[in-house]
Parts: C-alpha cells; sequence; structure tokens
C-alpha cells in the first residue's frame, strides 16, 4: 500500500529547534517573570499606599501597613510569580468588599440576635494595578524573551 502525505524534509531538524527554544526560554523563566512583576509589585504598592493613607488601625502595629506587606513570591510547582498581601488579612476587605457582613450580639436577655452591619464597598487595589501594569508586563515579557532567544 503507497502511503500519501507531505514530506517536509528537515521538519525533524526544524521541531529539535524549536524544542531547544522552548528550553532555553524556561531556563529563564524566573528572572524575566521577576522583572515583569516587579513593575506589577511597585503598582501595587503606590495603590496600597494610596489606601494606608486613609486607613490606619490598630493591626498596623502588630501586621505592619497594606503596603509594607505586599511582596513577590516565585512559585516552584507552577512556575510562576504570584504577587501577594501576606500578613495583611484585610486586604480582602479592602479589594472586594465586606457586603454587609452579619455579626451577632447578645440581648439584655442573653440570646443572640442577628446584626447586620452596613459593610465596606470595595476598594480594588490590587485589580486596578493588574489592569494598568498588564499591557506593559506583556512587553517585558516579550523583550525579555527577545533577548534571551536572540531574536
Amino acid at each position: 500500500m503507497v502511503k500519501k502525505g507531505v514530506q517536509i524534509d528537515g521538519l525533524n531538524d526544524l521541531l529539535k529547534q524549536l524544542d531547544k527554544l522552548g528550553d532555553k526560554a524556561d531556563a529563564h523563566r524566573k528572572e524575566i517573570l521577576h522583572k515583569a512583576g516587579l513593575e506589577m509589585q511597585e503598582e501595587v504598592k503606590q495603590n496600597a499606599r494610596k489606601l494606608d493613607d486613609s486607613l490606619w488601625t490598630e493591626h498596623n502595629e502588630s501586621y505592619g501597613t497594606l503596603e509594607q506587606n505586599i511582596w513577590m513570591e516565585w512559585d516552584e510547582k507552577e512556575k510562576t510569580t504570584y504577587i501577594s498581601t501576606g500578613n495583611a488579612f484585610w486586604s480582602q476587605f479592602l479589594e472586594y468588599g465586606s457586603d454587609g457582613v452579619t455579626s451577632s450580639s447578645k440581648s439584655r436577655k442573653g440570646k443572640k440576635k442577628p446584626r447586620k452591619n452596613k459593610g465596606q464597598s470595595p476598594q480594588p487595589f490590587m485589580l486596578t494595578s493588574y489592569l494598568n501594569k498588564e499591557k506593559r508586563m506583556r512587553e517585558i515579557i516579550e523583550q525579555e524573551l527577545k533577548k534571551v532567544l536572540k531574536l
């Protein structure tokens, strides 16, 4: 039986070269993402600083300000970089709001009664930073890959 198809001379060599480029890019992944992440981290810190100026609480003495808690982390398993709010547990309430959290208090007779708080409006600082820097981070990654791969 005759096989039909197209044979491309040098295809295996081309695929090997593509694999080498991919390996080279992977070898520099951490430093490239770190460089792009630094700009994002600075943007998040700037936005956090604005919130810190208006929201000083007793937690700041123990945990530091929101800005002080923003750092970049490398996840070895996922091979990616994250911007984290660290110990600033209250950051989620700033980013997403509290939407009228229900709590309970005791009445005079000792019975618990539900109480709905007014809630806090979202004051996104991470999402805002991401939207402001997304294009720039892509540009940095692209530039750094071109340098590494000599394209």
